[in-house]
């Protein structure tokens, strides 16, 4: 609808967050990929200028818990990747990045699945 010009249905931070929540909650084979493909969208748009697009923890969060809940091969080192360079964003600049400030939530997402450690974090954060 935005692309088609309608300015008042321009997606935000919220909107993306929605789509990838459901992404992470539906549990279909190649959902955490499609989140993750939001993500990555929100990023580039967000570079590129775009204030109203920034993926923050809520987004990392939601990623990360479908690769945790997912139970596809190679899903747990796909969690710590994202775990890690969200934190590496959020300490690179804690002021410009404090929306990326991990917290328990994250943290535990990797605790369901006995297979996602989160085993390649910094050390500052072990």
């Amino acid at each position: 609808m935005h692309e088609d010009g309608n300015v008042f249905a321009k997606p935000d931070t919220i909107t993306y967050n929605v789509v990838i929540n459901a992404w992470a909650k539906s549990g279909g084979k190649g959902a955490a990929a499609e989140a993750e493909k939001l993500l990555a969208k929100m990023q580039k748009l967000h570079a590129a200028g775009d204030p109203d697009i920034k993926p923050n923890v809520v987004t990392y969060g939601a990623v990360i818990d479908s690769y945790a809940k997912c139970g596809e091969k190679g899903a747990a080192a796909k969690a710590d990747t994202l775990l890690a360079r969200m934190i590496q964003l959020y300490q690179s600049d804690p002021v410009a990045n404090s929306d990326l400030r991990p917290n328990t939530y994250v943290f535990n997402t990797g605790k369901e699945n006995p297979d996602n450690r989160f085993e390649h974090l910094p050390d500052e954060v072990h």
